[in-house]
């Protein structure tokens, strides 16, 4: 009997044959063993039951009635129940011993159908059989055996294994020689088939691969088609329509109708599709048939295995989690595609989507695929092959794997049917390494592969540049350019991943990753409201996953807590930094960090990383507008904005990491591999004399040097008291003394410390007034001091919250003003020219506490003190000039001889504010609100030269006017305040809109009515 005639028993078997084979070829198939593959060496389980039993003739027939039924585990309990468990075991032992096998005659050891598995299945293999047969013919050669009724803990590297194709044979009802992991009973049936990790077991291999049954009855009372039938409801519940196989009998056509047998098989058909299996028939009781249809399956080369290929292996692409698919990671329409003409040069670039780059690597026998690090080149490689699969073979190499698997490169020599090979990442081949002799043996070999055989193609996806020397024009030195040189073509196609340009594409990747409980996709608009500078951070598809996963993640948590939660962290480091992790770690989470830099050198990389950031803002540092968002700058500027010549770059990495090299036996840093890489951009400067490096973006710019203030700041913590807190303080004075005080960075900076602990954050600040303590001895001027001084300054201001008078600074403030003063007149960051280059310190008063303080004689030029905290505090002699103070809290506190010309908005009096002998100018109290006493607001002795007070609506704001000279006062929008005036020269009335009401005793002091009482004590009461 032949495949033909095995065939054509059945009208459905082609189509199925056809689609298995497909799956053979690209290693989906599972086999899934029943006892009927171990005939004639062991019994199938029904006639080893009755001769464990070794029974009566009643005892048979009563056993029968369970057989009869498909009750085998009623039939092991009738038998135990007879025999005692102890006499059920230990006859077991002996029905399946393994003694047996070698007893067999050669001739029977031929006969099982369960000899052919091992020279086509060379993946995970599953079995309900207690034997050994499986371990003998495959000559022991699983990498583990495991049984799935016994697994304690190891049910994760279980799944791992599956997923990864791995050559392990998993024992269901356990084994012969392991008595504690036999299963034949009711109860230990239960305790396998409705554990959550066994089911899980099949959902793994229903999701990733496909089953194929061979020797099972396949019965609707077997266990594991119960389970089976859950998974694929569960699947087909998701559209996820799952497909596995068996070869099955015919049945009996001699002694029924031809009318019973087909009803008997469409029945059978509809039982089998309905929980995912396609049978493939064969005629009745030939079972020799499966050993005719496995080598069938094996018979020709596109059966090959071809051991290299990671298709459907967990590690074949796992930047994203296990819970989201490439199809799902894929956006389509970030694409470009350009050609090589035979004299090197590049024609025209245009936008192509994934159809059209189908069609042509279909045209093309080499298809490359470039762009910068992480872009999306794996991603766009595995949904090529998804749509080739469909139509040819195909395998997927690592560019390790293809070149060292010399037997692979032989079998696609030989192959006579179409195939596509993809390569990923052939750029490892030149990591740290000046020469290119890894990538001539990779060019030999698709040379060799080429010449022998026109039935394969190649696609190959590589950064773009082997090597970046700043002495001549970097174009050349294309990847793709040397492939096509070295194959000795006379064109190649290229496209490039560009990401997501616009907001649309990553729009479409957030809705592609959500999942399926959510109610919200995240947006550009929510972005923007989140932190307007991360946008363009967004186009890159690492940054959309980790913006994305956060997001969706607590909007699950938030669901399941029922409760309001950020779903955007307010601390915006912790996206940055994830970012920042998952790509200097590498393509692959569980590898470590080849595609950038080689093994050990990770951390060092990230610390030359966070250098070069400040180097970069260093340099730039003329550039740094106080005035202006970031955001905006970055927008506006094009290529020069935080740049440094290429030569500048390398000699920062060799002075950071030469000695490290050295060390290793490595003979050189190359340029190319610390900068070819998801962070920095490449471009020549504007009179095209030099190559500049920047960050591609310069949130992650802000990300490392911010990382790096900390890191410095944070040893401050552990200063011991002593004659060393002095040498530990002037080292801290030399790294600080390299940071420009970059806005952004300084916002991060105050990110990672409000995430400190209390206790130690109290310690820090503690040991940062000593260093300032120290300072004030000396204050030796140097714009390295300056700069170092003034941002612990800021942070201590920043984050001190307890009553100054425990510190007595007595010149804190005003030695902080110098320190401002003085960088202005050293011009550090920049010139600073009126109304364009504001000093960073003046964003620093933001959110912070000033309790029990007395600020004398400072200039507090538009210094923002929006949501901070003034309680029992004084301001004498001070100057407030376009300041802000929206949303801060002020309880009892004091202006005294001030000039004020600034805003007061949102802002909440607690009991009251006074402001004595000072003139008032273009001052504003828009929207003020009390707490629950009455908030007063009380100028005595005061010049006011310009004041609006608008849009007051609580009753208990109440403002006193005593002793003052009152010329330009208006009102408007206000609904029950008090207005008292005691004593004062009116230049003018006060001029009071038709929509505000008033209360006061003093009514022809106003232009309007207003609400007049006698007594505002009485009606405070």
């Amino acid at each position: 009997m032949d495949l033909k005639d095995i065939l054509s028993c059945y009208h459905r078997n082609e189509e199925r044959w056809e689609n298995l084979k497909k799956l053979y070829d690209n290693s989906k198939i599972v086999p899934f063993i029943g006892a009927g593959m171990s005939v004639p060496i062991y019994p199938q389980w029904a006639d080893a039951i009755r001769s464990i039993l070794n029974c009566n003739e009643k005892e048979l027939v009563e056993l029968n009635r369970y057989f009869d039924k498909n009750d085998y585990e009623g039939a092991c309990k009738y038998v135990v129940d007879t025999i005692g468990l102890e006499t059920f075991l230990g006859r077991m032992q002996v029905e399946f011993s393994t003694d047996i096998i070698y007893k067999s005659s050669d001739e029977r050891i031929n006969q099982a159908n369960s000899k052919q598995l091992k020279e086509v299945f060379e993946g995970p293999v599953f079995t309900t059989n207690f034997d050994k047969l499986l371990e003998y013919y495959y000559d022991r050669s699983f990498s583990n055996v495991y049984s799935l009724s016994n697994m304690n803990n190891s049910w994760g590297v279980a799944f791992k294994a599956i997923r990864e194709y791995r050559h392990n044979l998993y024992k269901i009802h356990g084994d012969i020689d392991d008595e504690n992991s036999l299963v034949f009973s009711e109860d230990q049936y239960k305790k396998v088939y409705e554990c959550d990790e066994f089911v899980n077991v099949f959902k793994t291999v229903c999701g990733n691969l496909n089953f194929l049954f061979m020797g099972c009855s396949l019965t609707e009372s077997d266990r594991y088609i119960k389970v089976l039938s859950e998974v694929v409801k569960e699947f087909s519940q998701q559209g996820i329509q799952i497909k596995n196989y068996a070869f099955i009998s015919l049945p009996d056509s001699e002694n029924n109708s031809s009318d019973t047998i087909e009803r008997e098989i469409e029945e059978k058909e509809r039982v089998l599709n309905k929980i995912g299996i396609w049978p493939i028939w064969y005629p009745y009781s030939k079972h020799e048939s499966i050993s005719v249809l496995l080598k069938s399956l094996k018979k020709n080369e596109m059966t090959y295995v071809f051991k290299g290929d990671r298709t459907g292996k967990e590690k074949h692409f796992n930047i994203f989690s296990s819970n989201i698919k490439v199809q799902d990671a894929f956006v389509d329409n970030c694409f470009e595609c350009y050609r090589y003409d035979s004299k090197l040069n590049i024609k025209e670039t245009i936008s192509i989507n994934l159809k059209k780059i189908v069609e042509l690597a279909e045209k093309s026998n080499l298809l490359f695929i470039e762009g910068k690090y992480g872009t999306g080149k794996t991603t766009l490689s595995i949904r090529i092959q998804l749509e080739l699969m469909k139509k040819y073979k195909t395998l997927f190499y690592n560019v390790e794997d293809f070149i060292e698997n010399k037997e692979d490169i032989e079998l696609l020599k030989k192959m006579t049917s179409k195939c596509f090979v993809i390569v990923d990442g052939i750029d490892k081949l030149v990591d740290m390494k000046m020469d290119l002799r890894f990538l001539d043996v990779f060019c030999e070999r698709i040379m060799e592969v080429s010449k022998a055989n026109n039935n394969i193609s190649f696609i190959i996806n590589s950064r773009e540049y082997y090597q970046i020397d700043s002495n001549k024009n970097f174009d050349n030195d294309r990847i793709s350019l040397y492939v096509m040189f070295e194959l000795q073509r006379d064109y190649l196609y290229v496209v490039r991943t560009i990401g997501f340009l616009h907001k649309e594409r990553y729009e479409d990747f957030f809705n592609n990753i959500k999942p399926h409980i959510s109610n919200n996709s995240l947006t550009v608009t929510t972005i923007k409201q989140w932190h307007k500078k991360s946008p363009r951070s967004c186009q890159l598809p690492l940054f959309a996953y980790v913006i994305g996963t956060y997001y969706y993640d607590k909007q699950k948590e938030k669901n399941s807590l029922n409760q309001e939660l950020n779903l955007l962290p307010d601390n915006k480091m912790l996206i940055y930094e994830e970012f920042v992790n998952n790509t200097i770690r590498g393509r692959f989470r569980e590898e470590s960090i080849k595609g950038t830099i080689n093994d050990g050198f990770y951390n060092l990389y990230e610390l030359v990383l966070r250098k070069i950031a400040i180097s970069m803002i260093r340099e730039m540092r003329e550039s740094i507008d106080y005035t202006e968002d970031v955001s905006k700058s970055q927008e506006l500027s094009i290529k020069e904005l935080y740049a440094i010549n290429v030569k500048q770059f390398d000699n920062e990495i060799q002075q950071q990491i030469g000695e490290v090299v050295q060390e290793s036996s490595k003979n050189e840093v190359i340029l190319s591999d610390a900068i070819n890489n998801y962070f920095f951009n490449i471009f020549k400067s504007n009179d095209d004399t030099s190559l500049m490096v920047r960050f591609s973006d310069i949130n992650v710019m802000c990300c490392f040097a911010a990382a790096y203030v900390y890191d410095v700041i944070i040893k401050i913590k552990n200063f011991k008291d002593g004659s060393k807190f002095k040498e530990e303080f002037e080292k801290i004075m030399q790294e600080l003394g390299m940071v420009e005080l970059q806005p952004q960075v300084m916002d991060f900076l105050m990110y990672k410390i409000s995430d400190l602990d209390k206790s130690i954050r109290d310690i820090l600040l503690i040991n940062i007034l000593k260093c300032i303590e120290i300072y004030n001895e000396t204050q030796t001027v140097s714009r390295e001091n300056v700069k170092a001084m003034l941002v612990l300054y800021i942070v201590f201001i920043k984050f001190y919250r307890r009553s100054y008078k425990e510190i007595q600074p007595s010149n804190l403030f005003k030695t902080f003003y110098r320190l401002c003063m003085t960088a202005k007149a050293l011009n550090i960051n920049g010139i600073h020219k009126k109304d364009k280059h504001r000093y960073l310190a003046e964003r620093y008063f933001m959110d912070c506490s000033f309790i029990d303080y007395q600020f004398k004689r400072l200039n507090y030029k538009y210094y923002n003190f929006s949501k901070s905290r003034f309680i029992c505090s004084s301001f004498e002699q001070c100057n407030f000039l376009d300041n802000e103070f929206i949303g801060a809290i002020i309880k009892n506190c004091k202006f005294k001889l001030c000039t004020i010309k600034t805003k007061f908005e949102k802002v909440i009096i607690d009991e009251k504010i006074e402001i004595e002998n000072s003139i008032i100018n273009k001052v504003v109290f828009e929207c003020i609100t009390t707490k629950e006493k009455i908030g007063t607001i009380y100028l005595r002795g005061c010049t006011v030269l310009n004041l609006a007070i608008c849009d007051i609506k609580a009753k208990r704001i109440r403002i006193i006017f005593e002793n003052c000279i009152l010329s330009d006062i208006t009102i408007s929008g206000c609904k029950g305040m008090i207005v008292e005036i005691k004593e004062c020269v009116m230049k003018s009335k006060i001029s009071l809109d038709a929509n505000s009401i008033v209360y006061s005793e003093n009514s022809e002091c106003f232009n309007r009515a207003v609400k007049t009482i006698d007594n505002i004590e009485d009606y405070l009461r």
